[in-house]
């Protein structure tokens, strides 16, 4: 902090002071101690409500000291008592907060610029209607306009159809709302907004929004994402499964090679010789608990043959509770951004300048690998669509949807099905700080602004909007009703086994 010195009687005074007001060296947070108020009235010195104007009136040995301010440049300057000095102590000092004192706009303008996405919302404000569609706007205009009413300060709004996310290269301007920030005309924002450099250079930011974009998809069945014929078993089950086929293999040759040798033992068919190829398939019958034209005929065959079916029935009755439980179950595969790049899944975006923008310039190496491998696939169209496209198929794909998460969550909450709830999962994509409100660097009510988004914070009234505007993720009702019906994708390799094999059937 800085404190200024001035006499007013000197001759350079006057020209000293010109310059400090042509560079804006009155604003907060420098201080100034001057004499001779009828000077600083006569000069018409912007000392606005950010400004610390200490005037020092001398009486022999005491000293009298106000402040002096004024709301907006046509309103009149207003002096506050601050203390009375002696030679010695204050003998009267007025401890107070200046911004207090201050609160009084007095019906001053003050602008509030906004970007609502539909019209309709700017006469929805107050009305909590459909709070799915625009929740960021609906949540902090109100708060931004009981700021403006808390003030007794005269109201004018401006509505723009863009944030303004980045400067113009040749004219170093924003577009939009920040725009409307950059040129002076606006105080207040009436909608959130990122944080970024550029941004940083023009407003300040206070009070945060709940808004969120993320990606939200359904957690597939496994069948999408892995052969569930497989994973019933370790794959130490499968191997000592295939000794046992093995060994059943190699026990029926046996048997029916001493049947068709000996000729003593009962034989199926006299005149048929033996074939490897018949213990082969014995062996697959007993798999597939069915009979085979080749049986053994033999008491030890029969024992063999009961003995293996029994062996087989268990590994059956495993396999299939196994493999039912597994069809109702849902992947959770995907956990990362990695994880869309090597996964099938489908990948689309809600079609607004936020998306288009900021998706774009992600400096990750996989973000960027995932943005032009399925959003924006070079020489394809781009996967960027409107919300309730986006919606539907993520309720009916494998398919995930970039979109303020709010919206998507009501749009389900009113949409989905229970069991479609149950598999509701999101994944951040980019790692944005949540938006928060801007305000105008170099407006003189920019402190006011602060405290009020403060007090507004710490007594709960913030939260009670977030609660009100903001749906939660759908409550998953019941686990238990998650059934997942078998789709053809479920039967692919029975399907697959019944093609070849018919392929590799030849005649003779």
């Amino acid at each position: 902090m800085q404190m200024f010195f001035v006499d007013t009687k000197c001759e350079f005074a006057s020209n000293f002071l010109d310059r400090v007001n042509k560079t804006n060296g009155f604003r907060f947070p420098t201080r100034w101690v001057l004499t001779y108020k009828e000077f600083i009235v006569q000069r018409l010195y912007p000392f606005y409500l950010n400004t610390r104007i200490f005037v020092v009136h001398s009486f022999g040995n005491y000293a009298y000291i106000e402040t002096i301010y004024k709301i907006a440049y046509h309103f009149p300057y207003v002096t506050q008592d601050l203390a009375t000095w002696n030679q010695s102590r204050f003998e009267y000092f007025n401890n107070l907060s200046f911004f207090n004192n201050r609160s009084d706009l007095q019906g001053a303008v003050v602008t509030v610029a906004a970007v609502p996405v539909f019209n309709k919302s700017i006469n929805e404000i107050f009305e909590f209607r459909e709070t799915g569609l625009d929740p960021s706007f609906k949540f902090i205009m109100p708060l931004s306009l009981y700021v403006v009413e808390y003030l007794n300060a005269t109201l004018r709004e401006l509505y723009y159809s863009v944030h303004g996310t980045s400067p113009n290269k040749v004219t170093h301007m924003f577009a939009g709302m920040m725009g409307a920030f950059q040129i002076g005309i606006a105080d207040l924002g009436g909608s959130p907004l990122f944080t970024s450099y550029s941004r940083r250079e023009v407003v300040d930011f206070v009070s945060f929004s709940q808004t969120q974009i993320k990606f939200m998809f359904m957690a597939p069945p496994i069948s999408v994402v892995s052969n569930v014929y497989a994973v019933p078993f370790e794959m130490t089950v499968w191997i000592a499964t295939a000794f046992l086929f093995l060994l059943m293999v190699l026990i029926f040759g046996i048997i029916l090679k001493m049947e068709y040798l000996i000729e003593d033992m009962p034989k199926q068919d006299p005149t048929r010789t033996f074939e490897a190829l018949d213990a082969f398939q014995l062996g697959l019958g007993s798999v597939c608990q069915q009979g085979l034209e080749v049986e053994p005929q033999s008491l030890s065959g029969r024992i063999a043959s009961f003995i293996s079916l029994l062996s087989l029935l268990f590994l059956y009755i495993a396999y299939s509770s196994n493999i039912i439980t597994i069809l109702q179950k849902t992947s959770n595969i995907i956990k990362s951004t990695d994880d869309f790049l090597n996964s099938p899944i489908q990948l689309g975006a809600h079609d607004v300048n936020y998306n288009n923008h900021y998706m774009k310039i992600q400096s990750r190496e996989i973000s960027k690998a995932v943005y032009y491998t399925k959003l924006e696939p070079p020489g394809k169209p781009r996967n960027f669509m409107e919300f309730k496209v986006g919606m539907k198929r993520l309720r009916n794909e494998f398919f995930a949807f970039h979109a303020e998460i709010a919206r998507m969550f009501q749009y389900a909450s009113i949409n989905f099905k229970d069991n479609e709830k149950c598999r509701l999962r999101v994944l951040n994509f980019w790692f944005l700080d949540i938006p928060y409100v801007p305000l105008n660097k170099y407006s003189s009510y920019k402190e006011l602004f602060k405290i009020l988004h403060t007090n507004i914070l710490v007594r709960g009234v913030h939260n009670r909007g977030i609660r009100r505007i903001y749906t939660k993720k759908p409550i998953c009702e019941s686990q238990s009703s998650t059934m997942i019906h078998i789709s053809l994708l479920d039967s692919y390799f029975a399907f697959m086994i019944f093609i070849i094999g018919y392929a590799l059937c030849r005649p003779g």
